[in-house]
């Protein structure tokens, strides 16, 4: 079951290719839509389904290792610099 698990978390973030390159199928827009949103779904339920397989700790230093704590620093970052910006006490330029 542990290997079924850490095969599943593998193959979700394979999954996440998907949605990136949908744009760019020979399909109508809804079509395009639905494959990403699909795709999507499908890489969190592999997750979700992995994590509960190889238990809470191993899916929680898996999900700590990867591409999630970069992003959540650059979107801390994104959101300090937003947020300087909208502040009623930022002098008028």
């Amino acid at each position: 079951m542990y290997r079924i698990g850490i095969g599943l978390i593998i193959a979700s973030f394979v999954v996440w290719i998907i949605p990136p390159l949908a744009p760019f199928l020979p399909l109508s827009a809804a079509g395009k839509t639905l494959v990403a949103t699909g795709a999507i779904v499908a890489a969190e339920i592999m997750f979700w389904i992995g994590a509960v397989l190889v238990g809470k700790e191993a899916a929680a230093k898996l999900r700590k290792s990867t591409v999630w704590q970069a992003s959540a620093r650059q979107h801390a970052r994104l959101e300090s610099r937003l947020n300087s910006c909208l502040s009623p006490n930022r002098p008028n330029s």
